[in-house]
């Protein structure tokens, strides 16, 4: 199980943090060393007090001492024990604290950097829970430092009194050695079972959570708020079923773990007096006893639990660390550019005998050949699924085409994403807006350290945005709800516009962005986009012809080609 869980740490952690582990190591066998000598020291101290007991070993030079004297040492021993757990935990939280931001850092990054395709396959909900889950990574390993560390510590003070008595405490330490393999033997199933459980339901809970207030109008017009209750209640009893479950079996070795330590002491104390051993003997070995059962019961049931917690959480160490492992080594979205095609004065983009297909069953264009130039608006419109929409997303170099290129400037786009996306813009059907101001949502997490003033104010003015800012009390910071409910359908269209330009793009793609826009709304937003085309290409995909009215060139997608309509 060790061997197992530092296998797959290695893989998501960063060798940085990875030989940390080993650190924790080093420091546990100085913690052992410790508590060996708080154990032992207990020897003499004891033959101070009865006048005699047992000589043992290296402690036995302190039976000279007086009392004074060897409590002065035990006192000592025990201050630079505390002193130095407290050191130990402080690394630990800190270490701790470190990996967690790291792993989930490392994560989100990957999962951002994926291609577009990757992300048209994986569900979302799922990877926002996976990133989340990195918490219980650095449960995990917080636990394994646990079971290293008191493991190192029980194993020391076992091999100090098996040392010190043979018979007795070789008697103790297999009884509860086999107790306690034959209990983890038991469970182990058990509880990987339920850390299954826990996570496909947790999974569940937050994908109905997603779609339930996403869809909130559709539920209750429709009057599912019923079933969903119903998906939602089940799932969630799965996840108390397996805590519950998890919780109650790791209450068990603390509860019985005390009368099974009880029960062998005394049988040992009742061996000793049968077997002729003097009061002073006696009071020196349930003394020593007492000191290693009061360190090695906390022990016992921290190891046991650190087990049962790793075991519990071993699927999610194992999604994350196949998906680390197998992103990390994934194609990135932004390739090393091999060039700037930073666009030059005059600019174009050219589609030369493009083919795509999902699938060998699936073929979506067989031969496109197109050439936009610079002042110019085009318009593409064809029925649904006749491909428009896949065809944007080639062009942005989100997919990769079967056959063909895609050039601006001459140049390879796929060779150059990071580049040529600098010269993009893009105004999506669903404009995506999130809780927060106009400004906020035209900037898109760009700090404002960044932003030119003149340009924010020059794509508000070019989206028309500017005379609804100016009438609000608060302008630019006017709050406008989540997914923008706050504001009509033609703000949120010029907010995407504004965003979409604020770079100065040199080639501006909008995909059916009026489709949910009334006639006259339609009609004046897309006089405003007809203004910008000047040191542009405009590219609008519509499946209506009368939006595409005022382009320069027209043309139709159907049957896996393309042809002029204008």
């Amino acid at each position: 199980m060790i061997t197992n869980t530092f296998h797959k740490l290695k893989l998501i952690l960063s060798k940085k943090d990875y030989r940390k582990l080993y650190l924790f190591l080093i420091l546990s066998f100085f913690a052992m060393i410790l508590e060996i000598l708080s154990v032992g020291l207990i020897i003499p101290f004891l033959n101070s007090l009865v006048r005699g007991g047992i000589n043992f070993g290296i402690f036995e030079f302190l039976n000279n001492l007086d009392i004074i004297g060897i409590v002065l040492i035990l006192v000592f021993i025990y201050s630079l024990k505390s002193i130095f757990l407290t050191f130990f935990s402080y690394l630990q939280a800190r270490y701790l604290a470190n990996i967690r931001a790291s792993l989930s850092n490392t994560l989100f990054k990957l999962y951002i950097n994926r291609p577009y395709e990757f992300h048209l396959k994986n569900n979302t909900s799922k990877l926002i829970r996976n990133v989340g889950e990195t918490n219980l990574i650095v449960y995990i390993i917080k636990s394994t430092i646990i079971l290293i560390n008191e493991a190192l510590v029980m194993l020391g003070v076992s091999f100090f009194i098996i040392i010190f008595q043979p018979k007795i405490s070789f008697f103790v330490i297999v009884i509860l050695s086999l107790i306690g393999y034959l209990f983890y033997k038991i469970i182990q199933s058990r509880i990987k079972l339920w850390g299954k459980i826990r996570q496909e339901s947790s999974g569940n809970l937050l994908k109905i959570q997603n779609e339930s207030f996403r869809l909130i109008k559709e539920i209750k017009i429709l009057n599912r708020a019923k079933h969903i209750f119903e998906k939602f209640f089940s799932n969630n009893d799965k996840i108390v079923q397996s805590e519950f479950k998890h919780n109650f079996i790791s209450s068990i070795p603390r509860l019985w773990l005390e009368w099974l330590v009880i029960v062998i002491f005394l049988s040992a104390v009742s061996f000793m007096v049968l077997d002729g051993k003097n009061l002073s003997e006696i009071i020196v070995v349930i003394g020593v006893f007492t000191a290693a059962a009061f360190r090695i019961m906390p022990s016992l049931t921290r190891i046991m639990n650190s087990i049962q917690a790793i075991l519990y959480q071993q699927v999610v160490l194992n999604t994350v660390s196949e998906q680390v492992q197998s992103l990390s080594k994934a194609n990135l979205d932004h390739p090393t550019d091999k060039k700037d095609i930073s666009s030059k004065k005059d600019f174009s983009l050219k589609i030369e005998n493009l083919g795509f297909s999902y699938s060998s069953s699936e073929t979506v264009f067989k031969e496109i050949n197109l050439q936009f130039d610079k002042g110019k608006i085009y318009g593409i419109c064809g029925p649904s699924g006749s491909g428009k929409t896949t065809l944007i997303n080639l062009i942005l170099g989100f997919l990769q085409p079967l056959k063909g290129k895609i050039l601006f400037n001459e140049e390879n786009i796929f060779n150059n994403l990071r580049s040529w996306r600098n010269n993009i813009g893009l105004v999506p059907q669903e404009i995506f807006l999130f809780d927060g101001t106009i400004k906020e949502n035209i900037l898109l997490h760009l700090p404002e350290k960044e932003i030119n003033k003149i340009d924010l104010d020059s794509s508000i003015k070019n989206a028309n945005l500017d005379e609804f800012i100016n009438s609000s009390d608060k302008g630019l910071d006017t709050g406008i709800g989540e997914f923008g409910d706050k504001i009509s359908g033609g703000q949120r269209q010029r907010v995407g516009i504004a965003r979409s330009i604020l770079n100065k793009p040199k080639i501006l793609i909008l995909d059916e962005f009026t489709s949910s826009l009334d006639n006259n709304t339609e009609e004046k937003i897309l006089g405003e986009i007809s203004r910008l085309k000047k040191d542009k290409i405009i590219i609008i995909i519509s499946h209506k012809l009368s939006t595409l009215s005022f382009c320069d060139k027209i043309y139709k997608l159907e049957n896996q080609t393309l042809s002029q309509t204008k």
